[in-house]
């Protein structure tokens, strides 16, 4: 639990640092690290979410179809090919394991991780590969994703309109404040225009 007045809002990861920890966690054999920080992000799903994925609901087939925890409804997710690739290259580093095992089992106690365990690996691969984030945690790859996306399709309201349907939000207003805009952010548009 935080202190009191302390803000536990998780930030989202600059894409070029997020890449950048991928690669870290490749380079240092943390595999199944490198899975969930691209699974959350790639498919743009809660912790919770992630932590309940089978091998065989992504190994095969281009779309995986998920009930969410949080809201019971249904996902539909693409599965890119470059997605793919990675998902295969990090299924043959961890020894093929068998596709009805849940991906993040805890080898101690045969149990899926729990959220709070993710964060503490995070928190302590934040500090490890000096990422410039203040409030990282497992949610912080959702909006991630969130703002990639809309920073893609040039910060535009229809963005955020998909993006609000896509992350089961109630519309572009949650999802503006999700991923961190702020209104002083729109506000200062208003400076483009300029007399000399």
């Amino acid at each position: 639990m935080a202190a009191k007045g302390v803000s536990t809002t998780a930030e989202p990861l600059e894409y070029d640092d997020y890449l950048r920890l991928i690669d870290e966690l490749e380079s240092a054999g943390k595999y199944r690290w490198e899975l969930f920080c691209i699974l959350a992000c790639a498919f743009a799903l809660r912790a919770k979410d992630v932590l309940y994925i089978k091998w065989g609901d992504v190994l095969y087939g281009d779309l995986y179809v998920l009930n969410e925890h949080k809201t019971g409804k249904l996902r539909r997710i693409s599965i890119n090919t470059t997605v793919r690739k990675k998902l295969f290259f990090i299924y043959e580093h961890l020894g093929r394991p068998e596709v009805e095992n849940l991906v993040f089992v805890s080898r101690r106690t045969g149990r899926p991780y729990t959220i709070q365990n993710v964060n503490y690996h995070l928190r302590n691969y934040k500090m490890r590969y000096k990422l410039p984030i203040d409030r990282f945690s497992s949610h912080s790859f959702r909006k991630t994703f969130g703002m990639k996306f809309f920073k893609d399709q040039g910060e535009s309201e229809r963005a955020l309109i998909i993006l609000s349907r896509e992350l089961n939000h109630s519309g572009p207003d949650v999802t503006r404040r999700y991923i961190g805009i702020k209104e002083s952010e729109y506000q200062a548009t208003y400076d483009s225009i300029q007399f000399s």
